[in-house]
Formats: structure tokens, C-alpha cells, sequence
């Protein structure tokens, strides 16, 4: 497989199509090969996907949001988020323009991702994705009746993954 200007195809694609079991190059069988070479855009990497979502960007969530999956399957919560307090501070602080762009292109990427949304896994995984910057504070809060709960990530400014509408609905209960 090649690009159009004769070149390899991009490593995190020629990873991706490994891992679908899609990657016929290396196949002896000549019957399981494509009679003719697809070509690859060049810049596919960089390649703006949905609101200027980058392959890279969507693969760098699909990796955050997967292994919180995984994490949530196979740890306690109160692990998963002691694990994270002791690595929160250690990253920089972000301008609230960086985190806006940040949290949007997350949300931009996440559509891609084949595991369903949900407000705990989501807000995990972006946090993962983030870094942990100093500023950022994972938040779970709940309404009486009828009972919700609910999990976010927001900066001293701004609720970054959700909406301040829906967000305010609920008494903060945690904030890690």
C-alpha cells in the first residue's frame, strides 16, 4: 500500500488495518490480494476529519476511551481515581482557549469511537486524553428525585464536556 506520491502508507493507518486483520501486503496468497494498489491521500494523518479532527486525534481518543473501558471493567472506581490523584498536578496549566479546543476536538473524535457514551467513561477518558492538567477537576454530582447521577470534568472557568444547563441540575457530591 503506498500514498500517491510513491511513498509508505502512514504508520497509524498501516497500525489500524494490522489490527482489522485488513493488511493483505504481507499475505503469500496471491488470491487474497487486491488486483490493484489503493491509492492513500497524502497528509491522510493530517487529514481534518470532522470539525477539523485529525486521525491522529481520533485514534489518541479511541485509545483513552478503550483503555477506560477496560479500566472500568477491571478496577474500582475509588482505584481508578486514586491512581489519578496522585499523578493531578504534575501537568501544565492550560489556557481556557487550549482547553476549549481541546475538550471540542475530543467531542469531535469520541464519534468515531465504537464504545457507547457514558458520563463516567466519557469524562475519564478525556481526562486520560488531557494529561491531567493541574486545572482540571474530574466532578460527581447527583439530584434527590428523582435519583441521578452524574460525572464531568470542568476548569476553574468552564464545564469542558458537557453543559453548564445540564450540569447545574446537580449537587456536587465529589470533586477529585
Amino acid at each position: 500500500m503506498s500514498s500517491g506520491d510513491g511513498s509508505a502508507a502512514p504508520p497509524a493507518l498501516m497500525a489500524l488495518l494490522r489490527g482489522a486483520r485488513c493488511d493483505h501486503s504481507i499475505d503469500p496468497h496471491l488470491s487474497n490480494q487486491q488486483a490493484t494498489d489503493v491509492t492513500i491521500p497524502d497528509g491522510l494523518s493530517t487529514q481534518e476529519w470532522a470539525g477539523g479532527t485529525t486521525l491522529t486525534t481520533v485514534l489518541s481518543v479511541m485509545v483513552a476511551v478503550g483503555s477506560t473501558w477496560i479500566d472500568l471493567r477491571t478496577r474500582q472506581l475509588r482505584q481508578i481515581l486514586k491512581s489519578r490523584s496522585g499523578r493531578r498536578g504534575r501537568g501544565a496549566k492550560l489556557d481556557e482557549l487550549v482547553l476549549g479546543d481541546r475538550a471540542r476536538a475530543f467531542a469531535n473524535a469520541r464519534r468515531w469511537c465504537p464504545i457507547r457514551p457514558n458520563c463516567l467513561l466519557d469524562s475519564l477518558a478525556f481526562d486520560r486524553w488531557l494529561g491531567i492538567p493541574r486545572d482540571i477537576t474530574l466532578v460527581f454530582g447527583i439530584v434527590g428525585q428523582p435519583f441521578e447521577a452524574h460525572c464531568w470534568v470542568q476548569s476553574d472557568a468552564a464545564v469542558l464536556n458537557d453543559s453548564y444547563d445540564r450540569v447545574s441540575r446537580f449537587v456536587p457530591v465529589l470533586s477529585v
